[in-house]
């Protein structure tokens, strides 16, 4: 018999797993996940904006299509002047406090398995990703819900069409990087320390929020000074479910991501699936777009494909 205390012999195997496991500090988890929740909102609004609106001053009247085009524009880059910020941030980070895990995980890179995992997780997120859009459209017909495209969509779409080489860099590294340091790396790893179950599940739920919880609480503020009956009202209440049903979209993705990394404990593993995912997306709404306005499915397939855009 084997008595397990402070000074007690544990089997190698144990060892080599809990050290495996957890080769990053826990404050570093913490940091990754604070610095990149919090820290991209801080550096687009105080940092960002400020400058990238001295370079490209909006001239039009508002409400004019021009003056559309030049705010998607500059959104389009304060996103991708953030995410590079935050994401060098992170990457700093990890490069300064766990440099060595950092190589050995890279030099898995060379293992067959690693690129099974990132297949198989990827097929994995596009079927439940399908399987949510059908529940999705059930839904919908059954409620009577007019389906639109979710705010987060419907800025992609537009960024698009108005400034795609920023968006599609953005995309397919920049978000990627700085949201699997911060939801993987960050988050999911500082909670799995504590329970691996609720590790999974505040992934989801927050990967989620930080999806449509913006948009939820503008459209609650503004209903709340309305009239039930009103025309605003009922349009503002459509949003809310739309938006609502968006979230599973963005949670199982969480979910899938956080798998591919904890399979292979591998931050690159999340990573490979994150992109490839975004670029695929990308390249069939680039598709979609130029048929839209011969098709009311290509509008469809496009608001499919925006949410799996997976961005925040």
């Amino acid at each position: 018999m084997q008595v397990y205390g402070d000074d007690s012999y544990q089997p190698e195997k144990d060892k080599n797993r809990a050290k495996k496991m957890y080769s990053l500090p826990l404050w570093t988890c913490i940091v990754l996940f604070l610095v990149g929740s919090l820290g991209l909102d801080i550096v687009a609004s105080l940092i960002v904006s400020p400058i990238v609106s001295a370079i490209h001053p909006i001239t039009g009247v508002k409400g004019s299509e021009e003056y559309t085009q030049q705010t998607i524009i500059n959104s389009a880059w304060i996103n991708f002047f953030a995410y590079l910020v935050i994401g060098g941030i992170l990457v700093a980070i990890v490069l300064i406090v766990d440099w060595g895990g950092l190589k050995k995980r890279v030099h898995s890179l060379g293992n067959y398995r690693f690129y099974l995992t990132v297949f198989f997780s990827f097929i994995g997120l596009m079927s439940l990703s399908y399987l949510w859009a059908i529940i999705e459209q059930v839904i919908i017909t059954a409620g009577h819900i007019q389906q639109e495209t979710n705010s987060n969509q419907a800025i992609i779409i537009k960024m698009f069409q108005y400034a795609p080489a920023p968006l599609i860099i953005e995309a397919v590294f920049f978000a990627p990087i700085s949201e699997e340091l911060t939801y993987r790396l960050g988050l999911f790893e500082a909670v799995r320390r504590y329970s691996r179950v609720w590790a999974y599940v505040v992934v989801c739920l927050a990967f989620g929020l930080i999806h449509v919880f913006s948009s939820l609480i503008i459209d609650w503020q503004k209903m709340a000074a309305l009239s039930q009956q009103s025309a605003e009202y009922l349009a503002l209440q459509n949003d809310i479910y739309n938006e609502l049903l968006a979230f599973p979209t963005y949670a199982i993705a969480g979910g899938v991501l956080a798998f591919a990394y904890e399979k292979e404990d591998n931050i690159f593993a999340s990573l490979f699936v994150h992109m490839a995912n975004n670029i695929l997306a990308m390249v069939q709404i680039s598709a979609s777009l130029a048929e839209l306005n011969s098709s009311s499915s290509s509008a469809a397939m496009v608001s499919f494909l925006s949410k799996l855009l997976i961005r925040s």
